[in-house]
């Protein structure tokens, strides 16, 4: 059965769903500089550390496409814990751009003394 909310309950929910849309785009945007970045390490004779995707970071459109189903598993997988907890989308969605963020500055990290010469 749904508790009826009062108006700020209201309000604040309104304000978390509002997340969503510029979390998702952080988070499209952090996969996007995953692909580019781990590239760039595998051109200058880097590895992937990841044994998960070994295989499959070779291959830039292989790369690409394993990113795209994650990322629309991650969203059917927002929408479902919107449904049954609230505001555990949001939370998913900012621990999903934390990761990513750590990943994306590891490897620019890992980049930065090839590009300096």
């Amino acid at each position: 059965m749904h508790e009826m909310l009062d108006e700020g309950s209201a309000w604040r929910n309104r304000r978390f769903r509002s997340l969503h849309l510029p979390l998702f785009v952080i988070l499209a945007v952090l996969l996007l500089l995953d692909v580019v970045t781990t590239t760039g390490i595998l051109l200058l004779g880097g590895m992937e550390l990841n044994p998960l995707m070994a295989g499959i970071v070779p291959s830039v459109p292989l790369h690409i496409g394993v990113k795209a189903l994650f990322f629309a598993g991650m969203f059917l997988w927002v929408k479902w814990w919107d449904v049954r907890v609230c505001h555990a989308g949001v939370t998913a969605l900012a621990v999903l751009c934390t990761w990513f963020t750590f990943v994306v500055v590891h490897n620019v990290g890992s980049l930065i003394p090839h590009l300096s010469g």
